[in-house]
């Protein structure tokens, strides 16, 4: 009879631990993602991927349909993205969009840090995420702060790997 308060006292004392842990490394996290695309806000910079989604997204939201008027080779996410984001902030900047990439790579930070954490411990998770957010504006400025296919499509790739590590 004694086991079941002290099982509950330690999942109560692992629950706080947990909360903690995220408290902490959250803000962290989101500082750093909003520090390394910093560039994609202050300098312009063409990236031809930005143009065609920007393209399609105008085309799509005054009555194009992907695939028939608008075509591209990708899946159609990402063009959608981009016409929801026009659609609320208009469609004059693509500051909604790198808004919504600022995002992005902040959720897969998360998911990333999560998924190393139940693998290897709180040390594995805090870096997994930090080197992400560092690693992946490593390229030239015009790949690696654009607001691409490959920067949207991460945080499904992370969250599919948090899935299967937890058999869902």
């Amino acid at each position: 009879m004694r086991a079941e308060p002290l099982a509950a006292s330690r999942s109560a004392l692992e629950r706080h631990t947990d909360l903690r842990y995220w408290h902490r490394l959250l803000p962290l996290l989101a500082v750093l993602a909003c520090v390394t695309r910093v560039p994609s806000f202050a300098r312009p910079l063409w990236n031809p991927d930005e143009g065609l989604l920007a393209v399609q997204a105008r085309i799509l939201a005054h009555g194009g349909e992907l695939y028939e008027t608008v075509v591209d080779r990708k899946p159609p996410l990402v063009p959608w993205l981009y016409e929801a984001a026009f659609t609320v902030a208009g469609s004059d900047s693509l500051t909604s969009v790198r808004v919504l990439a600022v995002l992005a790579q902040l959720l897969t930070a998360v998911l990333l840090a999560s998924l190393a954490r139940r693998r290897w411990g709180d040390r594995a998770g805090r870096t997994a995420g930090v080197l992400y957010l560092l690693v992946s504006v490593g390229l030239n400025p015009e790949d690696a702060q654009a607001a691409g296919f490959e920067l949207f499509i991460l945080p499904c790739t992370a969250a599919a790997m948090w899935c299967a590590d937890r058999r869902r």
